[in-house]
Parts: structure tokens; sequence; C-alpha cells
């Protein structure tokens, strides 16, 4: 039998794909991405990632297992939003967690996200209209992004056979769902330019 993560991958690659569409991975790899659109799928990143984060302060075996220290991911991102002079909006939807095993699904999303980082940061560098960017966030393990993604599948096979591997696909499809629900928010809402100064956690 197939590990698990490999079944994770299969329940999820139809929302995988649409998610790597609405974050604009044509314009990405074709080094036409503008500062607009980064700026949404950086907000988009920060709202979710935020929403992990803070959903995992309930669940002190799984963020230790997890080695959420060295996996938080808000600040680079608020790093990011400052460089892009954005603001997080206070009314974005909320995401809804009801489970350990749906925050692991939502985990796998986020770590797999690091993966796709690590070639989207080639292009971005390369893209002039983000000349003089950053981009913290798609170097968040730089060297060590493939050992981490390694530690995360052995982990996540790990746990899904104590917890119920239907919540977990689950969480894992809510958390696609919840960044293109983010991403149709932010292109509909108007510009969120502030000084750097006002930047803050919602």
């Amino acid at each position: 039998m197939n590990p698990f993560h490999v079944q994770l991958k299969a329940a999820t690659a139809e929302l995988h794909d649409k998610t790597e569409k609405a974050l604009f991975v044509n314009d990405i790899v074709s080094n036409q991405l503008n500062r607009q659109q980064l700026g949404a799928i950086t907000l988009a990143q920060y709202r979710f990632n935020n929403s992990l984060e803070q959903a995992l302060q309930s669940y002190d075996a799984l963020r230790k297992e997890y080695e959420v220290h060295n996996r938080y991911k808000t600040e680079l991102l608020l790093a990011d939003l400052a460089e892009l002079d954005l603001i997080v909006p206070d009314d974005m939807p909320a995401w809804p967690l009801t489970s350990e095993a749906e925050l692991l699904g939502a985990c796998y999303v986020a770590e797999g996200s690091t993966l796709g980082g690590k070639v989207i940061r080639k292009h971005l560098v390369q893209t002039g209209l983000l000349e003089g960017l950053s981009f913290h966030y798609y170097g968040v393990y730089a060297t060590d992004t493939g050992s981490q993604w390694k530690r995360f599948l052995a982990f996540l096979d790990q746990q899904s056979g104590r917890l119920s591997q239907s919540e977990i696909i689950k969480g894992a499809q809510s958390a696609f769902a919840f960044l293109l629900d983010s991403m149709e928010y932010i292109q509909l809402s108007p510009p969120l330019t502030q000084p750097r100064s006002y930047i803050h956690n919602s």
C-alpha cells in the first residue's frame, strides 16, 4: 500500500492545480508577474499561514512534533508585505478548522508550498517588474527545503496512523479552498496600501 502522503497528494491534485492557476503560476514562470499580483498572493498566503499558526496554539503535542518553531512563516510574509506597502485587511474570510486531523491536512498544504516556493523565487528575482524586492517567504528554508519536506512527510505518515485519514484529507482540501477564497476576496477588494509603519498582524 502507498504511504498516506501519496494518497493525500492524489486526493488533493485537482484543488492543487486550481490553486496554482489562481496564484498566477503562468505569469510567475514566464517572469511577467507584477506587484499587484504579488501583493494579492502575499496577502492570501499571510492569511492562510496566520490562521494555521493561530490554530496550532490549541494543540500542544502537534505543535511540538510539527517543529512549529522552525516552520512559522507569518513574520516573513509581513516583511514581504512591508516591502510592498500593503496592510492586512481585518475582515478577510475566517477559516474554520475543527479537529487536529484537519489541522494536519492544512499543514501539508503549507509545507508543500515551500517546494514550489523555491522554484518560484528563482523566477521572481528575474522579473523586472519586481526589482528591489527580497521575497523572504519564498526563501523560508533556503537550502534545507528538501530535508524539511522529507521530515514533514515522515511526520504526516506517522500521524496518519492515529488520526482520521479522511479528516486529514478534508483539512488539506479545506486549506486549498481557503487560499482560493482569499485570492478571490483580495482581488475584489480595493488596494490596501499604507505606509510601512501601519502594517499589523490581524
